[in-house]
């Protein structure tokens, strides 16, 4: 019996991401003239935030002029999704977009975004709770990093060993601007939509 309830609250989650994607009903302006220009799993990234002497703030684009986000406010204490509008407005418009290597992994990025984080109180926390897999507490960049790491494509940092060979490791944490690095884009295969804040 409990098999079955979690494979309807799966299903509901698929069905609600496919929702958002596809109608945004209810939930996101779709007349956004920039909801055309962007895709699933498009990662957005702000400097004009800054919190616990972190700069900066990222969240995944779901489709339908909408994000998911965690924004550590006190009136948004675990993850939402807002309206590319919104966030916009709320940041100044001082946003960059990097975009998946390819829709497939984005759309998963997507449904894994939807299935861990979506409707989920998980209370925000940028102190490290055991790494970057371990979601009982999380944090924007944290939310991103493993919406993709779920989707089966993992951002690593760079280390460049005593011998001058260059290796790629999880990092403990993993803050806003890290997604915006040349070295790590070209590892994962991302590339720019928006390059100015």
């Amino acid at each position: 019996m409990e098999v079955g309830k979690e494979k309807l609250k799966k299903l509901s989650r698929i069905l609600i991401s496919a929702l958002i994607i596809v109608l945004g009903i209810g939930l996101f302006n779709v007349d956004s003239a920039d909801a055309a220009t962007y895709q699933p799993g498009d990662i957005f990234i702000t400097d004009a935030t800054s919190y616990d002497g972190i700069t900066g703030h990222v969240a995944i684009y779901l489709g339908g002029n909408g994000l998911m986000h965690t924004s550590g406010w006190k009136t948004e204490p675990y993850p939402e999704t807002i309206s590319v509008d919104k966030f916009k407005s709320r940041y100044k418009n001082r946003i960059k977009v990097i975009r998946p290597p390819n829709a497939k992994v984005g759309q998963k990025a997507v449904d894994a975004a939807m299935n861990y984080f979506y409707g989920r109180n998980i209370p925000y926390s940028v102190v490290p709770t055991g790494g970057l897999t371990n979601i009982s507490k999380t944090y924007c960049s944290e939310l991103v990093w493993y919406s993709y790491y779920k989707a089966g494509l993992e951002f690593k940092q760079a280390n460049v060993t005593s011998q001058g060979k260059l290796t790629w490791y999880r990092p403990t944490v993993w803050m806003p601007y890290d997604f915006q690095s040349e070295q790590v884009l070209k590892h994962v295969g991302f590339t720019w939509v928006d390059k100015k804040f």
